[in-house]
């Protein structure tokens, strides 16, 4: 089990999600504190397991900032079928989604950093990432799994009319 945890510590998973996910599919593990405990460890030991901190027919709807980035919203409504709304300035909570999406995409691009210095195949990676580590409110499945696979037993109302 210890070989499973450090695995996907290393794929960025958080102890949390480690945790939740094996305790989902029925694998014995330890809590999330005593994952965070053998992080600071091996930290301590010189170790690198501490790190820091294509689903387009699957939308419905899309939140944006009122930011210039978004000024070719027309072009992404009419690519994939989705209604687009503008969030109102200074009220990120109504991007709850969008927000905490910010922050794992952070975690890989840092923030004003130019995405022209990244490949098409670096921002794969980072999408694949990001979609294959399961979420709390998904039940520890990964959003790949829920909206791909079906899991999770959640219906994905798609495609446009």
């Amino acid at each position: 089990m210890q070989e499973q945890a450090e695995a996907k510590l290393k794929e960025g998973w958080s102890p949390e999600q480690i945790a939740g996910r094996f305790k989902a599919e029925g694998i014995p593990v330890v809590s999330h504190q005593r994952i965070y405990e053998c992080i600071m460890d091996d930290r301590l030991d010189g170790g690198s397991l501490y790190m820091g901190r294509p689903h387009e027919d699957k939308f419905e709807t899309i939140t944006y900032d009122n930011g210039m980035e978004f000024a070719a919203h027309a072009t992404v409504v009419a690519a994939l079928c989705a209604t687009i709304f503008f969030a109102n300035p200074y009220r990120s909570w109504e991007r709850g989604l969008n927000e905490n999406t910010n922050g794992l995409i952070r975690q890989y691009i840092p923030k004003k950093a130019m995405l022209s210095g990244y490949s098409a195949e670096d921002i794969r990676i980072i999408r694949d990432a990001i979609n294959n580590r399961p979420r709390k409110t998904l039940g520890f499945f990964t959003p790949h799994e829920v909206f791909i696979e079906g899991k999770n037993n959640l219906k994905i109302i798609g495609g446009c009319t």
